[in-house]
This record gives C-alpha cells, sequence and structure tokens, in this order.
C-alpha cells in the first residue's frame, strides 16, 4: 500500500431519490411490495414501496402490516440470524445461502439481499445495510 492520496466518490442519493427508484423497479404486479431495510434489531425501514418518507410521519419497520411485506417477528429473526457477520464467511457461499432462502407467510413469498453488497473477501467491518 502506497501513503499516496488516490482519490475520492460520494454517491449521494436522498431517501426520497430512493423511494422513487424502488417505487419505479417494482412492478411484478399489484401484489409485490419491496423496502430497503436497516440491519438493526427492529428491521427500521429506510424507504418502502407502501412507505412514502415524504408523507411519513413515524418510522416504520420491516413487521409492519401496513407496508404488506409479509416479514413477521419470527421472520425477521430468521433473516438476521442467516448470516454470522461476526465470524469468517465465504462470499460465494454467503450469496448462494441469501439466493436459496425464502420464507413464505400467508401466500407471499419473501426475499432478501444483502446492501451494499458482499464484499469479495472477508471483512470482519462488514454488515449489510451499514
Amino acid at each position: 500500500m502506497s501513503s499516496e492520496f488516490i482519490g475520492c466518490t460520494l454517491v449521494d442519493v436522498s431517501v426520497y431519490q430512493l423511494y422513487e427508484i424502488l417505487v419505479g423497479s417494482s412492478d411484478v404486479g399489484e401484489t409485490d411490495a419491496s423496502a430497503l431495510v436497516r440491519w438493526d434489531d427492529l428491521g427500521t425501514v429506510v424507504v418502502a414501496t407502501k412507505w412514502d418518507p415524504a408523507v411519513a410521519t413515524m418510522s416504520a419497520y420491516v413487521t409492519d402490516r401496513n407496508l404488506d411485506l409479509g416479514v413477521t417477528s419470527d421472520i425477521y429473526k430468521q433473516m438476521r440470524s442467516l448470516v454470522d457477520y461476526s465470524k469468517p464467511w465465504d462470499q460465494a457461499e454467503v450469496k448462494a445461502l441469501y439466493r436459496q432462502t425464502t420464507f413464505y407467510q400467508n401466500d407471499k413469498l419473501i426475499m432478501m439481499h444483502p446492501v451494499p453488497d458482499i464484499p469479495k473477501e472477508y471483512d470482519p467491518l462488514y454488515l449489510p445495510g451499514k
């Protein structure tokens, strides 16, 4: 590694822009719903197709029935325990695990993928949603 400054990049996207992107890309059907959720104990919603941050007066959580995501507290706990990020992990194995894992609740098929994407090599500081 050199001690020279190489460069810096900033990507600045507002929550409102994320909402527009999410709503615009969610066109599977009338019953689809999507959300970007923080990787915290409550599953705090950053944006969701059925939760507009521009008009929201309070926080929403992934388990909120009004969001129509189908995620229960039990399902969210299972999602969070799918990968133990505090121990070394293999990118290919973790990606495969997310691709293969689905949950079913009240006729809903629930899938997930971490954001930002999983690093190519183990990073002890990596956590989804951080």
